[in-house]
């Protein structure tokens, strides 16, 4: 089932600029990781799914909903795509995905607005590259998830569930947000800015 929610002040933001400037890669959040040694691709992949049922960040997508952005959150299993590209004795065609890949542009109608491209090099020589959006994903997510989606990764390896505890739906941060913004929690903060900017030109 779907679930529809207000934006954060954040993603707010973001999406303004979006429609201001139309897609572009200004906002993607770009990993890339050199793997040596043995890997299981396909384990990689459902680490990757996995990750995307435990945070709803990694299914939402933006729209408007009566004349307001909101954030749609698809139903779990909706996946984190993860394609693997065999670059095996093509070097060049390596090095252009690695300059490429992190900047196609999301689309912030559709989910997910995160991706993973696997260029594989040989049975134990691979580049991954995560590519996710700032309106889904920040600096602190960047260390969530990379220490989920090894946890996740070795968990799918050696067939034993993960042990994580229940992630937090960001739609609820969101909605928090906007109750405290609708209600008197602001009005102390504004007389506070009112006052120290008493006096100062207004250009």
């Amino acid at each position: 089932m779907r679930v529809s929610a207000p934006l954060s002040s954040g993603q707010q933001r973001l999406w303004t600029v979006s429609q201001l400037d139309g897609a572009g890669p200004a906002y993607n959040e770009t990993m890339a990781f050199a793997l040596r040694g043995p890997l299981d691709r396909e384990a990689l992949r459902r680490a990757f799914d996995a990750l995307a049922d435990r945070h709803e960040a990694l299914r939402t997508r933006i729209v408007v909903e009566d004349g307001r952005p909101a954030q749609i959150v698809e139903p779990a299993g909706h996946g984190f795509p993860c394609t693997v590209t065999d670059v095996a004795g093509r070097p060049g065609e390596a090095a252009e995905l690695r300059r490429t890949d992190p900047f196609e542009p999301f689309d912030l109608t559709r989910a997910p607005l995160a991706r993973a491209r696997l260029l594989a090099a040989g049975d134990e020589d691979h580049v991954l590259l995560i590519t996710v959006h700032h309106v889904v994903f920040d600096g602190r997510s960047r260390t969530l998830l990379l220490r989920e989606l090894g946890i996740l990764y070795a968990a799918q390896v050696s067939g034993v569930a993960a042990d994580l505890p229940p992630a937090r739906p960001y739609r609820e941060h969101s909605r928090a947000q906007q109750d405290w913004l609708a209600g008197p929690g602001p009005a102390p903060h504004e007389a506070y800015w009112q006052d120290r900017l008493d006096g100062v030109p207004p250009v």
